[in-house]
């Protein structure tokens, strides 16, 4: 077990940005197809583009957090910049949803909070799965005296 966590480190540190970003992508597109299928059964067209909105917000604030956390990679603050994004990933889809609700949005009533929490379910085990290795990285400690500047 531990050399196909090994394995599978060395392949995600290997990928580049938007390598990941196509994967995260990939991954909402596989949630997607089945749940359009199931969002069309339910009630047509009003819960269709409630779940592609869905999709699009999550996958949206999902590439952001990726972003972010690779802007931190390799940094001792780096575990702060997955944070951040991770933050950011939660809010603001919760935050429209919220404000959908308040307005009355005809969204709310076909299920888009639902959607919501799939979506971001799933982007949030693919950027887990894609960020995990970023922490693993060492930041280069800063060094200080007269060979600070030979050691760079």
């Amino acid at each position: 077990m531990i050399g196909l966590i090994g394995l599978y480190s060395t392949f995600v540190a290997g990928l580049s940005l938007a390598a990941r970003c196509a994967l995260l992508t990939l991954a909402v597109a596989l949630v997607a197809v089945p749940a359009s299928i199931i969002a069309w059964s339910e009630n047509g067209t009003v819960t269709l583009q409630a779940e592609l909105l869905a999709a699009v917000l999550c996958w949206s604030v999902g590439l952001i957090a990726l972003l972010m956390a690779h802007r931190g990679r390799g940094t001792p603050s780096a575990v702060a910049w997955i944070l951040a994004g991770d933050g950011l990933a939660m809010a603001l889809p919760l935050a429209v949803a919220m404000g959908m609700q308040k307005a009355g949005h005809p969204y709310i009533q076909a299920g888009f909070f639902k959607w919501v929490v799939l979506f971001f379910l799933a982007t949030l085990t693919a950027r887990t799965l894609l960020v995990a290795p970023f922490v693993n990285t060492a930041a280069r400690p800063a060094r200080r005296g007269p060979k600070a500047e030979s050691a760079i």
